[in-house]
């Protein structure tokens, strides 16, 4: 039986003579030497005030020492963890997931990341679960984080919070020098070159990513919504989209006019295109349309500033009109000029006539005269209009260049004893200019005929009105007045007569059949021959389909005299043109039968 200090009574331990707490000296017990010992009668112990209040302190903390430890090892036990953090979660208690919650590297939550995972939680089921409490379950339902050991709470109990594993957001990005930040916040760099930027580690969640550039043209930015919640942390890839990008330019030039200089100015600033008509990885700017260029061309004949577009793409070709005003008024005055001098000239057979042309085209015009007086034909009129289509006016080199023109004229083609039937008359032609760069000028170098079918496709872009002037055929006695022809010439002459007039039906057939006009031909036919009908039938077919011929060679080869009459022989290269614009460039060798009659000659019959 346990024994008590009188004094103190604290517990005394039986082999001790003293208290150990106060020191009283304790009363030895006395052994009789009876056989019998009397038994004496214990009497109740008595407790003075202080003994009985620090008991009862003792007792107080015993408990509360006991209860303590029951509910700390409860609290910080796994299970209520998982509760306290589920609670949090479900509260959206950011602060509280802070103190829950960890990365793997050790470092801690920021409060942006700890919002993100609430929002995670909250709006991605599939990636955090909480629909058990179970320990179990709760780990092996959830696999971006898991519960841990983390210590010891009050030094005492265990201590348990759940790490999660670190996540890595590679970002792809347009261009350089783009800002990045997550809800707001820049996050530390893992990974950064070129155009590729890795961030990370940070803690798995829903983030708000805004992109934002601020350059030399302009200032853009972006956002979009990330989910960042790979369970073997594995890299989230994600292509950054910015409405801005390098824009490559490339000018097409339309008209082929010699550039010397081209350009865009851009916020104030003038950008040159190089000597490739390119300018290369242009911005960034804005796509959007937004933003939009004007082209500008300088040419030796002024600048022209084209048409302006708005960039909706990285890559733009551009086709640029490069006739300036300045050209085409130089362009202008020179046909005019030609138009002019074209009815005065051919009025009066005179190439001298011409200060618009070339001296190559003088001789065919000089060759033209000569043999429109051979044959008695007279030309009266007058030049009403010129419409031109500078639209497709078009440089073959730096000093050669073509424009179609449509020349309207008042005027009649007649023998000498006739009075002139004047009427409209329009050639379509392709007028061929040269650029004398020793005078600076203008000169036409030829105006070839494009026939009747060129009429549909002609816009007109400049009208010049004509001076209306009338110029009146001025006849000159010539060797013969027989009909058309017929040249009077010796017989030892026969040969080369003979020669010229195949020659001129070979060209005049062409002019024939590209004006809808066989009466350009029908001189140089007898009538009523089998060439006569064939060729007639010839020129209409070939008018309605509508073709146009070009002659680029005709010789003759041979004269032979059978029975009275003549086999020319002739070596021929036409040029074909369809009226789809299709050309085709054939040879042919042809066996004209001609026939003398009277002091003339006339081609009969044709064969191969």
């Amino acid at each position: 039986m346990n024994k008590f200090c009188e004094e103190c009574g604290s517990p005394i331990t039986p082999s001790l003579n003293f208290c150990q707490q106060c020191g009283h000296q304790l009363e030895q017990s006395k052994q009789s030497n009876q056989a019998t010992v009397p038994t004496t009668e214990r009497q109740p112990r008595k407790y003075s005030k202080k003994q009985k209040i620090i008991m009862s302190a003792a007792l107080t903390l015993a408990v509360i020492l006991g209860g303590f430890y029951i509910w700390g090892n409860s609290y910080t036990s796994p299970e209520n963890t998982v509760e306290r953090f589920v609670k949090a979660l479900q509260d959206e208690d950011h602060a509280a997931i802070r103190k829950l919650t960890g990365l793997a590297n050790g470092s801690s939550l920021s409060e942006t990341e700890a919002k993100a995972f609430i929002l995670l939680a909250k709006e991605k089921s599939d990636s955090v679960h909480f629909n058990t409490l179970n320990l179990e379950e709760f780990s092996s339902e959830n696999e971006l984080f898991y519960i841990t050991k983390d210590g010891k709470w009050m030094g005492i109990f265990d201590q348990y919070s759940f790490v999660l594993k670190p996540q890595y957001v590679e970002l792809f990005l347009p261009f350089a020098d783009v800002e990045n930040t997550l809800n707001g916040k820049e996050f530390p760099i893992y990974e950064n070159e070129d155009n590729r930027i890795v961030y990370g580690p940070i803690a798995p969640g829903i983030y708000q990513l805004k992109s934002s550039f601020s350059g030399e043209y302009t200032k853009v930015d972006s956002e979009e919504k990330v989910i960042v919640a790979d369970t073997s942390s594995d890299w989230i890839s994600h292509d950054v989209e910015l409405s801005a990008d390098y824009v490559t330019l490339e000018l097409y030039n339309v008209n082929g006019v010699p550039i010397e200089n081209a350009f865009i100015e851009i916020n104030g600033q003038k950008v040159m295109f190089n000597e490739d008509l390119r300018i290369e990885e242009l911005g960034p700017l804005e796509l959007d349309g937004s933003v939009s260029i004007t082209p500008t061309i300088e040419t030796k004949w002024g600048n022209v500033e084209s048409d302006s577009f708005s960039l909706e793409g990285n890559f733009h070709e551009i086709e640029v009109n490069t006739v300036s005003e300045a050209l085409m008024g130089e362009l202008s005055d020179v046909i005019l000029l030609y138009g002019e001098e074209y009815v005065h000239a051919n009025a009066s057979y005179d190439e001298k006539v011409f200060t618009s042309i070339t001296d190559e085209m003088r001789e065919d015009f000089q060759s033209n005269f000569q043999y429109y007086r051979e044959n008695n034909e007279h030309f009266s009129g007058q030049l009403d209009s010129i419409e031109i289509n500078f639209d497709e006016l078009q440089f073959t080199d730096g000093s050669h260049a073509s424009v179609p023109a449509k020349f309207y004229f008042t005027s009649d083609m007649h023998r000498a004893d006739e009075q002139a039937d004047v009427d409209e008359r329009i050639d379509h032609c392709d007028v061929e200019i040269f650029f004398d760069a020793n005078t600076k000028e203008w000169l036409v170098n030829s105006s070839y005929s494009v026939g009747g079918w060129y009429s549909n496709e002609f816009h007109a872009t400049k009208t010049i009105e004509g001076s209306k002037e009338f110029y009146e055929a001025s006849i000159k006695a010539s060797s013969s007045e027989s009909e058309v022809a017929s040249i009077q010439v010796s017989n030892e002459e026969l040969d080369s007569l003979i020669e010229q007039v195949t020659l001129d039906y070979v060209y005049q057939l062409v002019e024939a059949i590209n004006s809808n006009d066989y009466e350009k031909v029908s001189q140089y036919i007898k009538k009523g021959s089998a060439l006569n009908d064939m060729q007639k039938d010839l020129v209409e077919r070939l008018s309605d389909e509508g073709m146009t011929q070009e002659v680029i060679n005709a010789s003759v080869t041979s004269i032979e005299e059978v029975d009275g009459k003549w086999i020319v022989t002739t070596d021929e290269t036409i040029k074909l043109i369809y009226e789809s614009g299709k050309e085709t460039t054939n040879d042919y060798t042809w066996k004209y039968t001609v026939e003398k009659e009277g002091e003339s000659v006339a081609l009969v019959d044709i064969g191969d």
